[in-house]
């Protein structure tokens, strides 16, 4: 996605720190989203239940 913007002449002011920082940030939030998937997932009784709420809580953010 990144390439393809840049393609199309998107241009940043951001440094190479404020970048890192995004990613970071971006990390974190995928981490705290897996770590959410697999508690639901173990509050399931069934595997269609734990695949249910982990399907749930990843779809839901997007």
């Amino acid at each position: 996605m990144v390439g393809v913007s840049l393609l199309m002449g998107f241009r940043t002011s951001a440094n190479v720190l404020q970048w890192l920082a995004v990613i970071g940030l971006v990390g974190l939030f995928i981490l705290a989203i897996s770590w959410v998937s697999a508690a639901l997932g173990l509050l399931a009784s069934t595997p269609d239940g734990a695949s249910g709420y982990t399907f749930a809580s990843c779809s839901c953010p997007t």
